[in-house]
């Protein structure tokens, strides 16, 4: 026999000082695209999706080296009525590089460039990554 399901009864985000939880609250949940949502059922699947959704929104924003495995989702379910809360949060053995946002400093555009003929980008310079 299957029990009642549960429901979410809250979902709480990084809401910390660093740039990473200030990213999240800035970008990825300002966004209608949220899937964790009270009362809505419980699934693990879309707990995943959540995951995936906000690691593209930090991708977007320079966040590179951050992967949807460095956030984990607590689940307390001893709310009672069949209700959860949900605490998503940035694991603490996340690098301290994915946790910075990256920016690309120069682009160079070689208008005239001839992929059969032109040798120019031997001496072209090669970009970097650079967080603030």
């Amino acid at each position: 026999m299957v029990g009642a399901q549960y429901k979410i009864d809250s979902v709480n985000y990084p809401n910390d000082s660093s740039v990473l939880a200030q990213a999240i609250q800035a970008k990825a949940l300002k966004k209608k695209e949220v899937l964790l949502k009270p009362k809505d059922p419980y699934d693990l699947d879309v707990i995943k999706n959540e995951r995936l959704r906000i690691d593209a929104s930090l991708k977007e924003n320079g966040y590179f080296y951050f992967g949807p495995d460095y956030l984990i989702a607590d689940v307390d379910s001893a709310v009672g009525n069949h209700k959860v809360n949900i605490d998503m949060r940035v694991k603490p053995e996340t690098p301290p590089y994915a946790r910075q946002p990256y920016y690309i400093k120069d682009v160079y555009v070689f208008t005239d460039f001839d992929i059969h003929s032109d040798t120019s980008l031997i001496s072209a310079k090669s970009f970097r990554l650079y967080y603030n």
